[in-house]
């Protein structure tokens, strides 16, 4: 593909509804993809659990997270299911942009480490993403192919905005 050309305007829009769901999720879900809510019965009462797979396998570590007749847990439950839907949603459309309209993408090991400091709240407290992996997320924010985006040299750089 050449660069600097201008993205097609269906994938401006699939990138516009990627970072569109991805703020969507990263305001209302602080649980793992990878469990599930589960309603247990204690002495006459339902309460909601938080399941995770142990990660060396072998069972599931559970987490105490309200009583189901609390509408407000309840609701969030309920959210869960959409938001835990919506990650594949999500990874079918970086495939797409990734795969056909051939925008870059970081190293996994890379994304990995952004993801983690996105979690633990790096970029809420003004951390700034700079360098290389910055970089490779300009062309689908300028809606514009890049020179030279495969010779960067893959790390991810962090500075703080003050």
């Amino acid at each position: 593909m050449p660069a600097n050309q201008a993205l097609d305007i269906t994938y401006q829009t699939l990138y516009s509804e990627l970072v569109q769901r991805s703020l969507d999720e990263s305001f209302t879900s602080e649980f793992s993809a990878s469990g599930r809510f589960v309603a247990v019965e204690v002495k006459g009462k339902r309460y909601w659990y938080f399941d995770t797979p142990k990660p060396e396998g072998g069972g599931q570590n559970r987490r105490y997270v309200g009583p189901v007749d609390d509408p407000e847990i309840t609701k969030r439950v309920e959210a869960f299911k959409d938001l835990k839907a919506d990650l594949k949603g999500r990874r079918r459309l970086v495939s797409t942009l990734t795969r056909e309209a051939y925008l870059p993408r970081p190293l996994p090991m890379a994304g990995q480490v952004v993801e983690e400091l996105a979690k633990a709240g790096f970029f809420r407290m003004r951390g700034v993403l700079v360098g290389t992996v910055a970089y490779q997320c300009y062309a689908a924010v300028l809606g514009r192919r890049l020179d030279a985006v495969a010779m960067q040299t893959g790390d991810a750089d962090f500075a703080q905005f003050h």
